[in-house]
C-alpha cells in the first residue's frame, strides 16, 4: 500500500505500529472513514507527528481476522480517496505471511 514504517524492526514497539500517512490523503478524513464504514479505529500522531503518521494498535488479543479486516479496510478507504491501490494485493500478502 505504500506507507513507510516510522521505526525500524530493531526499534519497533510490540503494541503499536506507527506508519507515515499517504501523501495527499487527509489524515482526519481517512481515519474517520475507517471508523464509520468498517469500525476500524487508528490513532493519529501526536505533537510534531500530528497529521504525519497513523498508529495501528495490536496490544492484547489480535487474531488473523483482525489483521485482514484492518488491512482490507485501509485498502478500500485509500481507493475511495483516490490513492492508487490494487484492492486485495496487500490482503493477499498478509494472508501469505499469516499462513506460514
Amino acid at each position: 500500500m505504500g506507507p513507510q514504517l516510522l521505526a525500524s524492526d530493531e526499534d519497533a514497539s510490540t503494541g503499536v505500529t506507527p506508519v507515515f500517512t499517504h501523501e495527499g490523503v487527509p489524515d482526519d478524513d481517512f481515519r474517520s472513514r475507517l471508523r464509520q464504514k468498517f469500525g476500524v479505529t487508528l490513532a493519529g500522531g501526536q505533537k510534531e507527528l500530528e497529521g504525519k503518521i497513523l498508529r495501528i494498535g495490536h496490544l492484547g488479543h489480535v487474531n488473523p481476522a483482525d489483521i485482514i479486516l484492518t488491512i482490507s479496510a485501509i485498502e478500500f478507504v485509500l481507493k475511495e480517496l483516490g490513492h492508487p491501490v490494487e484492492i486485495g494485493s496487500t490482503v493477499g500478502a498478509a494472508e501469505e505471511i499469516l499462513a506460514k
